[in-house]
């Protein structure tokens, strides 16, 4: 039976599955942008916290092995925290699917 045939029954064209798009990208790129700003500002927090302890030393190329780690862990912690607060984001902006 063809599409064109006027004997198909109206309930059974009315039957057609509507397509939803289950991929939103409006809150994905609103969460990667909220993810960079957050991990940019973290970052650079934990930066300037561990570059004020090696100007307190007075000492120039005193970056001590403790230094560098206390902003390595900074920097993965702040990853951390800013991929959390994107993906949170993505998820309220996102809204129930129906």
């Amino acid at each position: 039976m063809t599409y064109t045939d006027r004997s198909i029954e109206r309930s059974s064209v009315d039957e057609v599955i509507e397509y939803h798009d289950r991929v939103r990208w409006g809150p994905i790129f609103a969460g990667l942008v909220v993810a960079l700003s957050v991990q940019l500002v973290l970052s650079g927090l934990a930066a300037a916290i561990g570059l004020t302890n090696i100007a307190d030393t007075g000492v120039p190329n005193s970056a001590s092995n403790s230094t560098v780690a206390a902003i390595g862990i900074g920097s993965i912690i702040s990853l951390f925290i800013a991929l959390f607060v994107g993906g949170w984001i993505t998820a309220r902006a996102s809204g129930p699917m129906s």
